[in-house]
């Protein structure tokens, strides 16, 4: 009696597996696109205004193929100065590196932090930590759903 019912749960498992694998990409999916338009709304918000297009030159972008799946954020095209926007973005963010006055000696690092970094592509790209397990979490919940009969 204990043996048929385990073996009719495995069953209920194994279809929902099977039935499921459509559905789990497709949940997989759905959390990376959530996840990226994130992102793309907290860089729209924190992008730096005082320069002139690079919040319009902000583009999401599907990537696609066989084998994988993803969202490209960047900032596309150029200033009037022909700098592309992508280029002036980083600078932004990273700000610039300030030397103590004297040459710079290889392989020794003797500058300070960065002056001026505005840190707003890093921080909107700690949004994605834990991707990885936000996309697991959902599958599962969905088959745990399935289970349940929800």
């Amino acid at each position: 009696m204990e043996i048929s019912r385990s073996i009719q749960s495995l069953g209920t498992l194994i279809k929902a597996l099977d039935d499921g694998s459509n559905e789990a990409i497709q949940i997989a999916q759905d959390t990376i696109d959530e996840m990226a338009q994130g992102v793309y709304d907290e860089l729209k918000r924190t992008t730096p205004q005082d320069t002139s297009g690079l919040v319009g030159s902000l583009t999401i972008q599907s990537t696609q193929n066989q084998n994988s799946y993803g969202k490209e954020i960047f900032y596309d095209g150029y200033d009037k100065n022909g700098q592309p926007y992508q280029a002036i973005a980083n600078s932004l963010n990273i700000g610039r590196m300030s030397y103590k006055g004297q040459k710079r000696k290889r392989g020794r690092k003797n500058h300070e932090p960065a002056q001026g970094a505005r840190l707003f592509i890093n921080n909107a790209q700690r949004q994605l930590k834990g991707l990885d397990d936000k996309i697991r979490e959902n599958v599962i919940g969905n088959i745990n759903d399935k289970l349940n009969g929800r």
